[in-house]
């Protein structure tokens, strides 16, 4: 269960972080996004819901 609230975290700080910093213009002209953000974001949700479902599974078990 606390592997699964470190990992929600981690999501909300990436999802925070691109919320306020996502999208940048260069000297140029040119946008650029930060979308390994977003996908770092995911993939720490994925794994908070992994962690969840596993503890949920366990403690079912008991």
């Amino acid at each position: 269960m606390t592997l699964a609230l470190v990992s929600a975290t981690g999501t909300a700080i990436c999802w925070t972080i691109y919320a306020i910093r996502g999208v940048e213009v260069e000297d140029d002209g040119t946008l650029v996004e930060a979308f390994h953000l977003l996908g770092l974001g995911w993939l720490f949700a994925a794994i908070a819901m992994g962690f969840l479902a596993a503890s949920l599974f366990f403690f079912a078990r008991r």
